[in-house]
């Protein structure tokens, strides 16, 4: 059982960034996006041959992002986006252009930790 923090740098540069990240012993590509329209992040997850598993996955905090997807080759557990400012007086807050990797993280929690 364990959970660990999938990590992210330099998301506010480009707003937009790709980087490869080892889930339950599996290699997946996140692939990440910033809408200025929107404003928030998005995500695509592809398997380690660059085959998109499921697109435009919103980045919301608190909620699991990757739940719905019914592809065999997603990862076995989940993905959630913690506020690491969030306490009593702060709420947490969705993350806008230069929070992702900051004040928000990428959470992964494998299999059995969501059992």
């Amino acid at each position: 059982m364990s959970t660990w923090t999938i990590p992210i740098t330099g998301a506010a540069e480009d707003g937009a960034f790709t980087q490869s990240v080892s889930l339950d012993n599996v290699t997946f590509i996140l692939d990440f996006q910033w809408s200025d329209r929107a404003g928030f992040w998005y995500m695509d997850l592809l398997d380690a041959n660059e085959d998109l598993i499921k697109a435009g996955i919103k980045i919301v905090v608190n909620q699991q992002l990757i739940w719905r997807i019914s592809d065999a080759r997603r990862p076995a557990g989940e993905i959630v986006a913690i506020d690491t400012r969030e306490t009593d007086v702060i709420p947490a807050q969705d993350p806008g252009l230069g929070d992702l990797g900051t004040n928000i993280e990428l959470i992964y929690m494998d299999s059995d930790e969501i059992s």
